[in-house]
């Protein structure tokens, strides 16, 4: 008895931080999809299912849906039986906006919104700078298992999810600004994200200039969030725990923002 209680443990213990299932090719695909069935519309989880050919209760239904809204790809709303989900409008962009450069410009975004693999690219929140020329596979999972607390299989996988991404992201996506896009506000109509895992990261750009000093991490304070909500404004969100954030410190924050917005309007 005790020493299955040990193994249950420390397979707690090994949890891997969280990183999209699928590479982004995949999850663009599973975008397009879901946008040639439903267009920007809200739908339910069966009608994901259905539109990928999928079980509405598979267990790689979620994490597809998951993967999606790590990218930034698809964005939700509601929880339970009223939890709804739709194609994001960087999304859309990537699909139906046929200027020169817009599409590859979205997608290069989308590569850079999960946290870790942002960190890594840009050497942020204390990773080392892997950019487009990581270490050998060898010596990047050492750093993954021994610095970042990835499992063995873990680290394996997300070198294939990491490769693929940052061969989408050129320099013109790290650093071009929204205006150059047409104007595009990524910062409207972002949703909390629940236990599937969705973020609303939509719209990540790495800032231009130098990277913004946190004086959070001087006192054990990680940070979770970080997006552009004008032309010179980055707004991170940082916290301290042991335990991740989860839907219902999420659903605090939005309360308190939501108060902090009528606050500023009044």
């Amino acid at each position: 008895m005790e020493e299955v209680g040990s193994d249950t443990l420390k397979q707690k213990r090994e949890r891997s931080p969280s990183f999209p299932y699928i590479d982004l090719e995949t999850a663009v695909e599973h975008a397009r999809k879901l946008f040639r069935d439903a267009k920007l519309n809200e739908v339910r989880m069966a009608d994901v299912a259905a539109s990928w050919g999928m079980s509405a209760k598979s267990g790689s239904l979620m994490r597809y849906v998951a993967a999606l809204g790590q990218y930034g790809l698809l964005d939700a709303t509601g929880g339970g039986s009223d939890r709804r989900y739709k194609v994001s409008a960087s999304a859309r962009r990537i699909f139906e906006d046929d200027r020169p450069g817009i599409k590859e410009k979205f997608i290069g975004e989308a590569a850079l919104t999960p946290k870790v693999i942002r960190d890594l690219y840009l050497g942020d929140n204390g990773a080392p700078t892997w950019g487009h020329d990581r270490p050998a596979d060898s010596i990047a999972e050492s750093v993954l298992k021994f610095d970042l607390s990835f499992t063995q299989e873990a680290a394996k996988r997300f070198l294939s999810i990491y490769d693929a991404a940052v061969a989408h992201v050129s320099v013109q996506s790290e650093t071009e600004s929204d205006a150059d896009a047409g104007g595009v506000d990524h910062a409207a109509t972002q949703d909390s994200p629940e236990d599937v895992g969705v973020t609303p990261m939509r719209g990540y750009h790495p800032p231009r200039e130098e990277p913004v000093a946190s004086s959070t991490s001087e006192v054990g304070f990680s940070e979770w969030f970080r997006a552009k909500v004008g032309r010179d404004k980055v707004v991170t969100v940082s916290y301290k725990g042991e335990e991740e954030i989860g839907p219902l410190e999420i659903e605090k924050l939005i309360r308190m923002l939501e108060a902090q917005k009528l606050a500023l309007e009044e």
